[in-house]
C-alpha cells in the first residue's frame, strides 16, 4: 500500500495524529506518562484489529444466513505489517512499541516496588497486543483454507473469534488494575503548585465520571446507568463553570473538551430513552453501539475525543501531572440464527435489572397485565385487534427493535423470542402512525401451560405501552 493511500486511510479513521509529548520536568511524572501513553496508542492499535475481526465476523455470517454492513473499509492487505509496531509509523509518530522501550528505560525513576508493578502490568498488556495482531492474520488463514459451508469448519472460525473476545477482555481487566495504580498520583496531582488546581480537578472529574459511565455501559448494568449519567452530567456541569473563569491561555483546547464533553451527555440520553442504534451495529445491539461507538468516540482520542485534548493541554501548559487514560473497546462475536435456536431472537443485553420509563422520548405506560411463560422460549403472534386501519408499529424486545415501522393487519406475524434466564424481559408497543382509528391497538397471541392466551397492547403517539414477561420457572 503507497504512503498516500495509508494517509487517506488514516485520515477515514482519525488515527493521523501527533502522539509525541514534550518532556516533563519532573522525572517521574515523565515516567508515568510512558505507561500512560503505551497504554493510550495500544487502545488505538486494538481499535484497528477490532474493526478488521467485525469485518471477518459479517463476512462468514453470509455463509449461514445472516446479512451484515460493512462497518469498515480496510483489510491485512492493507496492514500487512505488526501494527503495534508500524516500522514506517504510519499511525503514530512514536508506536507503542517505543512507549514501551520508553517506560522500561525511565522506570529507574519510580520507586522499585511501582516501577515493578506498572511494567509487570504493561508487559501482559504488550503480549496481549502481539497475540491480537497475529490472531487476524490466522483468522484470514483459517478462512481462507476452510470450506464454511461445513458447519464444524465454520465453528472453528467462531472459536478464534471468541478468542479475540478474550483477548480484548484481558486488557480491560489490566487497564483498570493500571489506573488503579496511578490513582494516588492523580489524587496528589491535584494540589501540585504549577497547576490551575481547580482547572485540573474539574477535568479529573469529568474524565472519571465518563470512565465510570463507559464502564457501566460496558458492563451492561441498567440498575446504575442513570445516576452514572447524572454524575457525568454534574460534572460536565461544573466544568462549564469553572472553564469560564479559568485565566490560562487554552481557549481552543477547552471549547473543544467543553464541545465533546457535551455530546457525551445528548449520547448518553439517548442510550438511556431511545435505545436507537446506527444500522451497521443493529445486531451488536446499543451496548455495544454506545460504548464502543457513540460515546467512546467522544472520549477516546481516535474519534477526536476530549481526552486527547485534555493531555495536550497538560503538555502545553506545562503541568507536572500525569496524562488521563482511555478506554479499550470490547469485542463481541455475533452469532447467525442456524446456529441459535432457529428462527429465534434472543435479546443483545443478557440481563435486564429495570423496565424502560421513556424510549425515543416518548412516556412509557406499563400494562396491568404480564405474559407468562413456562419455558425459555415462547412464540408470540402479533396482528392488528380492529378493523385494519393502517396501523404502523414498531416493537421492541428487551431493548432492542424487532419490527420497525410495520403495518399491522390481521394475518398474524410471527415471533418466536428466547428470554433471558435473569433479571426482566419485555416488549414494547411503540406507535408510528396510528391510523383512521386511534389508537395503535394490537393483539398478543400465545400459550401458556398448552392454553392459548390473548393479551393487548396500545400506544398513540404520545405514549408507548409495556408489557413485561415473566418466566415461571
Amino acid at each position: 500500500m503507497s504512503r498516500y493511500i495509508s494517509i487517506v486511510l488514516l485520515f477515514g479513521l482519525g488515527f493521523l495524529i501527533n502522539t509525541s509529548q514534550a518532556q516533563q520536568s519532573n522525572p517521574q511524572i515523565e515516567a508515568v506518562n510512558n505507561y500512560v501513553q503505551f497504554t493510550n496508542e495500544s487502545i488505538h492499535g486494538l481499535l484497528i484489529v477490532h474493526r478488521l475481526l467485525e469485518n471477518f465476523n459479517q463476512d462468514i455470517n453470509k455463509y449461514v444466513d445472516l446479512d451484515g454492513q460493512q462497518i469498515n473499509f480496510y483489510s491485512n492487505r492493507d496492514i500487512q505489517f505488526n501494527i503495534f509496531e508500524d516500522p514506517d509509523h504510519w499511525f503514530y509518530d512514536k508506536t507503542p512499541t517505543e512507549w514501551y522501550n520508553s517506560a522500561k528505560l525511565n522506570s529507574r525513576n519510580l520507586p522499585n516496588e511501582l516501577s515493578s508493578n506498572l511494567f509487570g502490568i504493561i508487559s501482559e498488556m504488550k503480549d496481549i497486543c502481539t497475540e491480537v495482531n497475529k490472531l487476524r492474520f490466522d483468522l484470514e488463514t483459517t478462512i481462507n483454507n476452510s470450506d464454511l459451508t461445513d458447519r464444524v469448519q465454520l465453528g472453528a472460525v467462531y472459536d478464534q473469534l471468541e478468542k479475540g473476545v478474550s483477548l480484548y477482555d484481558e486488557f480491560w481487566a489490566l487497564t483498570k488494575q493500571l489506573k488503579r495504580k496511578l490513582d494516588p498520583i492523580y489524587l496528589a496531582a491535584r494540589s501540585n503548585s504549577t497547576i490551575d488546581k481547580e482547572l485540573y480537578y474539574s477535568l479529573s472529574y469529568l474524565h472519571d465520571t465518563n470512565w465510570k459511565l463507559l464502564q457501566g455501559i460496558r458492563e451492561k448494568r441498567d440498575g446504575d446507568i442513570a445516576q452514572l449519567l447524572d454524575s457525568y452530567t454534574e460534572s460536565v456541569n461544573d466544568f462549564t463553570q469553572i472553564k469560564a473563569s479559568t485565566r490560562i491561555n487554552a481557549k481552543r483546547r477547552l471549547e473543544s473538551i467543553m464541545s465533546r464533553s457535551k455530546e457525551v451527555v445528548e449520547s448518553g440520553n439517548r442510550f438511556y430513552k431511545t435505545a436507537e442504534v446506527d444500522p451497521e451495529y443493529k445486531l451488536y445491539g446499543k451496548f455495544y453501539f454506545y460504548h464502543n461507538s457513540d460515546i467512546i468516540n467522544k472520549y477516546n482520542r481516535y474519534g477526536n475525543g476530549y481526552v486527547f485534548e485534555i493531555n495536550k493541554m497538560i503538555e502545553e501548559q506545562q503541568w507536572d501531572v500525569p496524562y488521563f487514560i482511555e478506554v479499550p473497546h470490547y469485542f463481541k462475536v455475533i452469532y447467525p440464527k442456524k446456529l441459535n435456536e432457529l428462527g429465534s431472537i434472543a435479546s443483545t443485553d443478557s440481563k435486564i435489572t429495570l423496565l424502560p420509563r421513556e424510549l425515543k422520548s416518548r412516556e412509557i405506560r406499563e400494562a396491568d397485565h404480564i405474559i407468562k411463560a413456562d419455558t425459555n422460549m415462547i412464540e408470540i403472534k402479533v396482528y392488528d385487534n380492529m378493523i385494519q386501519d393502517d396501523d404502523i408499529i414498531s416493537l421492541n424486545f428487551n431493548g432492542d427493535w424487532v419490527l420497525e415501522k410495520e403495518s399491522i393487519s390481521d394475518k398474524p406475524i410471527k415471533l418466536n423470542f428466547i428470554l433471558n434466564q435473569e433479571g426482566k424481559n419485555f416488549l414494547l408497543l411503540h406507535a408510528d402512525d396510528v391510523g383512521k382509528r386511534p389508537p395503535a391497538t394490537i393483539a398478543l397471541e400465545y400459550k401458556y401451560a398448552g392454553n392459548k392466551e390473548r393479551l393487548l397492547l396500545k400506544s398513540d403517539l404520545k405514549q408507548s405501552e409495556l408489557i413485561e414477561i415473566v418466566l415461571d420457572k
